[in-house]
């Protein structure tokens, strides 16, 4: 028999060896999967210097042990796992364990990929912690049932909500075309019936050159693996962007503004309730603040792996410059720092001050009222607050009321004027000594919301509604960073203006009101207040200018019925005023 011409100029041994080689070539060659996914994560994080991210492929039982006929997991395991350290951007490598890196020249950032696999039939936490994103190898060759029993067990150990994309990848060959195909797979998997946001999306890719080719010479398309990789990588959520804070500090952030409205002549006579409102108000937005930014990583990102970098290289100087620390958003950490921050929260003030409002002619009460104040103060930091024991109450108390109380004269009668910003001031220092040193001093928060403006304060409106550009600061220091530093006396003490304002002399006072009974001590346990007690009793910055009386007109004085009592009074202001000119001008 002839063999036609054209057919024997058509076979070529050569080029088809050739083209045999190329084939295995590019079906063999290197993938660093930092390298592929680099550019892809940089352009969906712009501003991040370290990326990160997790990989867990699961492959068929005994496919990393070669004890499987299952080539497209072999195949697939070299490929993402490397050959070895001294490959070129494999950092990490050991069984079932590599990371690979890529350095991006602008911004100047580091990829960091995690590989991790597993054929176990069930997957530990260990295994799939942090995981970003899933690679499943199927096969036709195993039961569908247990395939589906092991994609169900590694779903146990992934948080709701974290939406992962999942590759699934097929070494087979199907006669059908890709849709059925790739519908067929998905309905054995039970993947269409998930619940509880998992898996956010997934994709079928069939590994050899045609799904309807036979593939026994084991050559699998290197353009397909890649292809499904990069939709995995741009399926990846963002990663979180967090700043590092100090606890106490951003509590002062949201703190400060409010304060300031408080000391301003636009939000007069502000009590108690109010600087309990606001400092509470902060907590609360501190611990939503902490809480927000831990809700956005359900991954637990970064993941663990990052430790095993050496400790010298660039990689893990960058991961640890700026990546969040390991477990900074795991419950373990989250639920402790959450509740010693809501333990700062301040009790009500539940104690009768309307007395306050009654006034002493010509101060003849004013010790007593005095002393009505400092029994009540005393009591809400020992019974209410908790804050301090009896020993160091005494020195705190007397601080606030001859520090931030003022002596007001209206027409012959003098008042207190607790200047209750201040005082709660001190207060406030006390309380956030918990979150100054130890593990709840750090946390990290979103970076986006540091920026937004404090929300107002408190539910009762104090200072709803007021705005920066009608407020008249006074000259009470703001509470700073630094709480632990003692204040620097800028006035004289109440006993002072006390001394050379009041009668003290007369004896026709009147008897005082009792202090009401007292509380009920507050079920709640509190931590010990700290030791240094002259240092932290002195936390706040500055103190506020004490109020001067002012200068008694003889017109103002209410006129008396009896012109011995005039004529008496009217010495008792001549000498006044003349004790007070007197006292009063070393300052002028």
């Amino acid at each position: 028999m002839k063999v036609p011409k054209l057919a024997v100029e058509e076979l070529d041994i050569g080029h088809a060896f050739k083209e045999r080689q190329a084939r295995k070539q590019r079906s063999w060659s290197r993938l660093n999967v930092s390298e592929l996914s680099g550019p892809i994560i940089n352009e969906n994080n712009p501003d991040a210097r370290c990326l990160c991210w997790k990989l867990l492929v699961l492959v068929p039982p005994g496919a990393m042990e070669s004890q499987t006929n299952s080539y497209a997991s072999k195949w697939l395991l070299r490929k993402l796992m490397g050959y070895g350290i001294g490959e070129s951007g494999l950092v990490v490598s050991s069984a079932g364990l590599s990371i690979w890196t890529e350095w991006i020249s602008f911004p100047n950032a580091c990829c960091l990929s995690v590989v991790r696999t597993s054929d176990q039939q069930v997957i530990d936490n260990d295994t799939a912690n942090s995981t970003s994103s899933v690679v499943f190898v199927v096969s036709e060759s195993i039961s569908w049932e247990m395939q589906k029993e092991r994609f169900n067990s590694l779903l146990a150990y992934i948080p709701d909500g974290s939406n992962l994309p999942l590759l699934i990848l097929s070494g087979d060959t199907y006669n059908e075309g890709y849709d059925y195909a790739s519908k067929y797979i998905i309905d054995r998997l039970g993947l269409s019936g998930l619940i509880g946001g998992k898996i956010g999306s997934s994709l079928v890719i069939f590994l050899v050159e045609n799904y309807t080719e036979d593939h026994a010479n084991g050559f699998f398309d290197d353009d397909k693996l890649r292809e499904g990789l990069k939709w995995l990588i741009s399926s990846l959520a963002r990663q979180p962007d967090v700043t590092f804070v100090k606890t106490h500090e951003l509590l002062l952030d949201f703190l400060n503004p409010q304060l300031e409205l408080l000391n301003t002549h636009v939000a007069p006579g502000a009590g108690p309730g109010d600087c309990i409102s606001v400092f509470n108000n902060a907590v609360n937005q501190l611990a939503e603040e902490i809480l927000a930014a831990a809700r956005a990583n359900s991954s637990q990102w970064p993941p663990p792996e990052i430790d095993l970098l050496e400790r010298t290289s660039n990689e893990r100087i960058y991961a640890e410059m700026f990546l969040p620390s390991i477990g900074w958003s795991s419950p373990s950490r989250i639920q402790p720092l959450l509740a010693a921050i809501n333990s700062c929260k301040i009790p009500d003030f539940s104690y009768d001050l309307s007395w306050l409002n009654h006034g002493s002619h010509m101060g003849q009460q004013i010790q007593d009222q005095k002393l009505l104040l400092q029994e009540c103060l005393a009591r809400y930091l020992t019974e209410s607050v908790r804050l301090l024991d009896e020993t160091q109450v005494v020195t705190e108390v007397d601080i606030m009321v001859q520090k931030c109380v003022g002596l007001e004269l209206r027409d012959s009668s003098y008042y207190l004027a607790p200047r209750w910003v201040a005082i709660f001031r001190r207060i406030y220092n006390w309380r956030l000594a918990k979150l100054s040193t130890g593990e709840f001093s750090e946390a990290y928060v979103l970076t986006q919301h540091l920026y937004q403006s404090p929300a107002a304060a408190g539910s009762n409106g104090t200072t709803q509604g007021l705005t920066a550009n009608n407020t008249t600061r006074d000259d009470v220091a703001i509470l700073e960073d630094h709480i632990m530093m003692p204040a620097v006396s800028t006035g004289i003490s109440l006993d002072e203006i006390i001394e050379i304002s009041c009668d003290l002399d007369a004896v026709d006072a009147q008897p005082v009101t009792p202090l009401p009974p007292r509380l009920p001590a507050q079920v709640h346990e509190e931590p010990q207040a700290p030791t240094d007690t002259n240092d932290m009793a002195n936390g706040a910055h500055g103190v506020d200018e004490m109020h001067i009386p002012r200068r008694v007109e003889l017109g103002e004085l209410v006129p008396l019925e009896r012109d011995d009592k005039l004529a008496r009074l009217l010495e008792q202001c001549t000498k006044l005023q003349d004790r007070i000119d007197e006292t009063l001008s070393i300052y002028f």
